[in-house]
């Protein structure tokens, strides 16, 4: 029997040119299961398509890709990422090219945007890391709704470090140590702390992936990826500090994406590479 969590492999080789990686910030995956990386560079930085093995298969970046962060993907191939320091949202034909850009909504401009995730229906959501809030903006671009702001309290955001839809159409976002469930309208649903096998905190949630069955984050303190029930019980933790290059250090492993074969993508940033599991629960 195949362990609950199967490695498959890593991939990755150092360097900047197109299909390298020298500084991965994020990571997502599409409807056919390839995977794109937010990758900082010495100069511009990029957005790098993979298929699941690795090989490259597309390499684009743009004048104003100095300091972007956030990867999404939606259903129709689209590509999103956020400029941190310019405070934008970029959204980008499949092919690379530009499609539209996103400043925040009337009087709620973002600042300093790090997360970003798109629903079937092509909605998105934006963290706004100054004001503690969620953004959402409809399929053309159009401010609609802001929840949150900053506390320790169910509804609000201190240390936002993911943001998912799941296909319930529903909001996720991992904020330290928790995990809380909206509405895509910001009606609060759940908050569950998210602690491992003996009942301790998880260091920092760094990326969220959500599944119909479950939710999974990387823990870069404690180097693990953590799985749960979509009602917040612990379904699988999976240590991985014999995989990695830097064990005793911050900062691996660090985000996740799912494909919708049931596969599993993380970075490990000290090694230049991607991590590639099996889920088998």
């Amino acid at each position: 029997m195949p362990p609950p969590l199967e490695f498959l492999g890593e991939w990755g080789v150092k360097g900047n040119d197109p299909g390298q990686i020298y500084s991965p910030h994020d990571i997502a995956a599409d409807f056919a299961g390839r995977v794109y990386i937010v990758n900082g560079h010495n100069t511009l930085d990029s957005i790098d398509k993979f298929d699941p093995r690795g090989t490259p298969l597309m390499s684009f970046t743009d004048k104003i890709f100095d300091n972007i962060l956030a990867l999404a993907v939606d259903r129709g191939g689209a590509i999103y990422t956020t400029n941190y320091t310019r405070n934008l949202v970029l959204i980008f034909f499949p092919d690379g090219s530009p499609l539209r850009n996103i400043r925040g909504g009337p009087g709620l401009r973002f600042r300093g945007p790090r997360f970003l995730a798109v629903d079937n229906d092509g909605n998105l959501f934006v963290d706004d890391s100054e004001s503690f809030r969620i953004q959402k903006f409809d399929a053309k671009g159009r401010f609609r709704k802001a929840w949150g702001k900053k506390g320790l309290g169910d509804g609000e955001f201190l240390s936002i470090g993911g943001l998912a839809v799941g296909p319930d159409g529903h909001v996720y976002v991992a904020d330290g140590t928790r995990i809380q469930k909206f509405t895509s309208e910001g009606a609060l649903l759940a908050v569950f702390s998210a602690k491992d096998s003996s009942g301790f905190p998880v260091g920092s949630l760094d990326g969220l992936a959500v599944s119909t069955r479950f939710i999974i984050s990387a823990d870069p303190i404690r180097h693990q990826i953590l799985a749960w029930t979509m009602d917040g019980h612990l379904i699988h933790q999976e240590n991985l500090e014999g995989r990695l290059n830097n064990p005793g250090g911050y900062g691996t492993p660090r985000r996740v994406a799912l494909t919708p074969n049931g596969e599993l993508f993380t970075l490990d940033p000290t090694r230049y590479r991607v991590l590639r599991f099996r889920i088998n629960f």
